[in-house]
């Protein structure tokens, strides 16, 4: 995906961007990551397979191109087609968010982006953190 795709694409999308943008490349290209281990509580272990499962359920439930990198981390990145700064780009995510802010499902999709690519979950306490 490039910047002018995303800027045109749906909430959910956007949201991930905006919230999870972790670095520029060399190239001035946008870098998403998902990284994550395997919890005392899980009952699978954190393998290729489960990797590769959950690669293809970020690309689907986020409409970007993540590939692995390794088990439990992922990226995506966002060509800068545009040539703009992180700045801008998020100042454009910003006001497009916005411009969605009546839509139905805007609350479920801003906290799900917060929280579905770096956030932990402690079943003890009953509370989500962003890592």
């Amino acid at each position: 995906m490039n910047v002018s795709d995303l800027l045109m694409s749906d909430l959910k999308t956007m949201c991930v961007a905006f919230f999870n943008i972790t670095s520029v490349d060399p190239r001035g290209n946008f870098i998403i990551k998902s990284e994550y281990r395997t919890s005392k509580f899980a009952s699978i272990d954190l393998d290729s397979e489960t990797t590769l499962i959950n690669n293809d359920l970020l690309n689907m439930q986020t409409s970007l191109d993540f590939r692995i990198i390794r088990n439990g981390y992922h990226e995506a990145t966002i060509e800068n087609d545009t040539n703009t700064s992180l700045e801008k780009l998020y100042d454009d995510l910003y006001v497009r968010i916005e411009s969605c802010r009546r839509n139905f499902e805007f609350s479920e999709d801003v906290l799900q982006s917060c929280f579905a690519l770096r956030g932990s979950y402690d079943p003890s306490g009953g509370w989500y953190a962003v890592d």
